[in-house]
């Protein structure tokens, strides 16, 4: 390191201002305490314990260093992070920290998604933390030739001279050996300028030299799913998943494709992920327990009882009291005649759920293997009379009419299904099929 590198580097170091955010007491007095042996003015290092003091400080401070554990109070440091880079242009200088104890692959996933200039592990050595600050310095004051080009690049085609860039970029892929932000760059003047086949080829050559850079794989996710290519798209995000999987609305999209591309054997990996993340959100909330929902009933179209199952008790444990989802397979058992598999979903419905229309329906459906044929035709009558009309009622209650022989009741009930559902009137037959024999 060069005599200049070195005062430069004392220089931000003595001008820092740091922002320390972890909720353990005795962390922060040991990282303030190696930043003050570092050079760091005791002055200007503040610090907190939660996401909403973290904000705060930024708003106020707008820290030159950021220093966090994933896990704080209220939330995460990669929150805190994302809030002051998604607020504050200052954040541009900022140098990011995570200092923890995780050494989890999900720790630092995040943390390379995060692009964070240093990982450090509790317990630290005072010595390598100083150093790890200081390369992370430099390297963000004294960028390589290869970033200072990427750069000069990124400038030209924010302006729009996508000849200019492209120079620069290709100049660029020639200056490191592992080139992918490059070739990365290069797709993007290429998106500029329609050139789909050259977008695709610039992506795959920057994932030839690093097959998990995350701007090559979620451009080119991007790309497939924009051109309505949900194979390649589906292929592509898998990769991205397992790499990075704790991105709630990634995981989201991945189930999505799952199912557009009828790939349900993933939603077993897909769910080992949804387990495993933090605070996750309706919409992946959603989109798991409907994935799932699905799965279950491709599995029991295909024969696999056990699989099928296997899915909706899945969604059985993180369901979270929402009904339509209990409803939902509940529907799909008495559609398949799984009756004895209904009542753990049905007294899964919360206390305060129990007198509302889905409650009733399902109750209905549940009790129609063992009631009398002639009671359950009674009660759907009565159920009717009420306003409900449904496609799983009204296949309970043809079957019903079957088991007595009422086939005439059995082509009105079906030529009401063919008006009401005409999507579905090919499988109420086919369900109807051995109801007498049943």
């Amino acid at each position: 390191m060069s005599k200049e590198q070195d005062k430069a580097i004392l220089d931000f170091i003595k001008n820092a201002k740091v922002l320390i955010a972890d909720k353990i007491p005795p962390s922060r007095k040991r990282i303030k305490k190696s930043l003050i042996e570092a050079g760091v003015d005791a002055n200007n290092i503040h610090e907190v314990s939660s996401l909403e003091e973290g904000k705060k400080v930024c708003k106020k401070v707008l820290p030159t260093v950021l220093i966090v554990d994933i896990k704080i109070k209220s939330g995460s440091g990669f929150d805190l992070i994302d809030f002051y880079r998604n607020r504050f242009a200052e954040s541009e200088e900022c140098i990011f920290l995570v200092v923890t104890g995780d050494n989890s692959h999900q720790a630092v996933s995040q943390a390379t998604e995060h692009d964070i200039n240093a990982f450090i592990l509790k317990p630290f050595k005072v010595e390598f933390f100083i150093d790890s600050i200081e390369d992370a310095i430099d390297d963000k004051i004294f960028p390589s030739d290869y970033i200072l080009k990427i750069n000069e690049g990124i400038k030209q085609l924010e302006l729009g001279k996508i000849k200019e860039s492209l120079k620069s970029f290709n100049e660029a892929k020639k200056m490191d050996e592992f080139p992918s932000l490059a070739h990365y760059y290069i797709s993007q003047c290429y998106v500029n300028d329609e050139r789909k086949s050259e977008v695709v080829d610039e992506l795959k050559k920057g994932l030839s030299y690093n097959p998990i850079h995350k701007h090559c794989l979620s451009a080119l996710f991007h790309f497939y799913n924009g051109e309505k290519d949900y194979v390649n798209a589906f292929s592509t995000i898998k990769i991205t998943i397992k790499f990075y999987p704790h991105n709630p609305t990634r995981l989201s999209v991945a189930i999505r494709l799952a199912i557009i591309n009828k790939d349900y054997a993933y939603l077993e990996e897909f769910f080992k992920i949804y387990k495993s993340l933090g605070p996750r959100g309706k919409m992946v909330f959603d989109y798991m327990c409907s994935g799932l929902c699905v799965g279950g009933r491709y599995y029991l179209s295909e024969g696999n009882t056990v699989k099928g199952l296997d899915y909706f008790s899945k969604v059985l444990g993180i369901f979270n009291g929402e009904v339509r989802f209990l409803k939902s397979i509940i529907e799909n058992l008495v559609e398949f005649g799984l009756y004895e598999e209904c009542d753990q979903y049905l007294s899964a419905f919360p206390g305060f759920e129990k007198g509302e229309d889905d409650y009733k329906l399902c109750e209905f459906y549940c009790s129609a293997k063992v009631k009398p044929t002639s009671e359950v035709i009674k009660t759907a009558q009565e159920l009717s009379k009420s306003g409900f009309d449904t496609y799983h009622l009204n296949l309970i209650v043809a079957r019903a009419h079957s088991k007595l022989g009422e086939d005439k009741k059995v082509i009105q009930i079906k030529d009401h299904v063919k008006k009401q559902w005409p999507d579905k009137a090919n499988n109420f037959a086919i369900k109807l099929r051995g109801t007498k024999e049943a």
